[in-house]
């Protein structure tokens, strides 16, 4: 029997496998969200985050933008499989492809700013953005306000979200 019969048989449709996969990705933004930051909603204060290191040197930056990456592209290739199927409708089909262009542009959006922020002597970021806010993790011994500044800066430039949509963690060496 067919994925696709059985999922049909459980009475669930392309939309909600679209919401299924949706909600994993806001549950992987909020677990992250959660992890790195301490600071309640609503304040603009950075403070310091101690994460315990490994016994082995580990690049934790690359590791996460490569999770980071790999669940984006797991994410497109669901929406790619709903956008291909001849089966599919097209209000379905013209919402994948509008979540496959918000996705794919978010993509670069991240990317643009991490290069950026890098050319401005940030040694390690990764950027994470989703559709209404943005967490930066820098590598750092301590931020001070104007670098705070330059990183929101970037980030609202390159975004178009409000200051308060921008969370900045400081990961510590």
């Amino acid at each position: 029997m067919k994925i696709k019969e059985q999922f049909k048989k459980l009475g669930l449709g392309s939309r909600q496998l679209i919401l299924g996969g949706l909600i994993i990705l806001i549950g992987i933004a909020g677990y992250i969200n959660f992890n790195y930051t301490d600071v309640p909603a609503g304040q603009d204060n950075i403070e310091e985050i101690s994460i315990p290191t490994a016994i082995e040197p580990v690049d934790e930056f690359a590791q996460l933008k490569t999770e980071r990456d790999n669940a984006k592209s797991q994410s497109l290739d669901v929406l790619r499989e709903i956008v291909d199927n001849e089966k599919t409708s097209k209000e379905e089909r013209d919402s994948a492809q509008q979540q496959m262009a918000t996705t794919v542009q978010n993509m670069e959006k991240e990317k643009v700013i991490e290069s950026l922020l890098s050319a401005k002597n940030f040694e390690e970021v990764i950027v994470y953005i989703s559709t209404d806010n943005a967490n930066v993790v820098v590598k750092t011994e301590g931020l001070v306000p104007t670098q705070i500044a330059q990183i929101k800066d970037i980030v609202i430039e390159n975004t178009g979200f409000g200051a308060d949509n921008i969370k900045i963690v400081e990961k510590n060496y």
